[in-house]
């Protein structure tokens, strides 16, 4: 059994979001697509699916929200590093993205950093955004836009069903709502 965050459903809500303000350069930073895989751009052209199914979701997400990436970039791992990394990539590319999304919270906060670090203004010149919902004091006065999944009650409900299992019970999956909290990045 699996608890799962619902991340369709959640990306297409920020995809929404970024339509309604205007966005239609978006670049996309990617969980890794399969094990071992290294980080590096995306063909956005291609029909190639990622195997990772949350990147899948996510992906589908946005396109679910009339959002077609200008630009994507696999990251290796869930690392500030990697969003940073990426982000230098994908502003440096030949038609910048006014808005930047990235599959994890730390992945975005790297975004935020390669913004300003390319002399950029958030959100003025690129708008930035996320999915988890973390915590990230750090970045000062941004707030990251971002999907919030509840961790505590997944990790709750996880428990639980592996109790349930260890008993000798039988588990179901079960997918968890998502929501759109809105920052100053977008």
């Amino acid at each position: 059994p699996a608890i799962r965050a619902r991340d369709k459903e959640g990306m297409q809500m920020l995809g929404e979001h970024l339509r309604e303000r205007g966005h239609s350069r978006v670049g996309v930073v990617t969980l890794p697509w399969h094990t071992g895989a290294e980080a590096g751009p995306v063909d956005c052209a291609s029909s190639r699916r990622p195997a990772a199914p949350i990147s899948a979701r996510r992906l589908d997400g946005l396109r679910a929200a009339g959002i077609e990436p200008v630009s994507m970039w696999q990251a290796g791992a869930s690392l500030v590093e990697e969003g940073i990394q990426a982000g230098r990539a994908l502003l440096a590319g030949p038609e910048r993205p006014t808005a930047l999304v990235g599959f994890s919270d730390l992945l975005a906060a790297g975004l935020l950093l390669a913004v300003r670090e390319a002399g950029l203004s958030v959100p003025g010149d690129v708008a930035v955004a996320g999915f988890d919902g973390i915590d990230l004091p750090w970045l000062g006065e941004d707030k990251l836009t971002t999907i919030v999944q509840p961790i505590a009650e997944m990790g709750r409900l996880a428990a639980e069903t592996a109790i349930t299992l260890a008993q000798g019970g039988t588990g179901r999956s079960r997918s968890i709502d998502v929501e759109l909290r809105v920052g100053t990045t977008t």
